[in-house]
């Protein structure tokens, strides 16, 4: 066997390996508000005022882990997103409306339902 296809097999089993710690770093997990930091729950309920918040989850971003929550914004039909450090401080707010997550959605959804109409479309002999 040529060194060629040995050096193929030996990227291919490499990134295999590599493969389920880089899906695992953009894995969102759900949380309840038990279940959060009481710093980051402190920051959540300030940036909050008042609103009911909703949607926790824990995500890694570069390498470091950060808290997001929602809430409803002033205007009718926004929602705004609220992200934490670990230790508490606040990163940032995001305001978006209701009706761009869910176009969001279904683009997604669209585009899975159109990668498997086209792979079940396809003959394979």
């Amino acid at each position: 066997m040529s060194p060629f296809p040995r050096s193929c097999i030996a990227l291919l089993v490499l990134g295999c390996a590599l493969s389920p710690s880089f899906a695992a770093e953009d894995a969102d997990e759900k949380l309840t508000v038990d279940q959060l930091p009481a710093a980051v729950k402190a920051t959540l309920l300030t940036a909050a005022a008042g609103a009911q918040l909703s949607d926790f989850e824990r995500e890694t971003e570069k390498g470091a882990t950060v808290y997001t929550a929602e809430f409803p914004g002033a205007k009718p039909g926004t929602v705004v997103e609220v992200t934490v450090a670990e230790d508490g401080t606040l990163i940032g707010t995001e305001t978006e409306t209701e009706d761009a997550d869910d176009k969001k959605d279904d683009k997604k959804d669209d585009k899975k339902e159109d990668a498997k109409d086209e792979h079940e479309g396809h003959d394979h002999k």
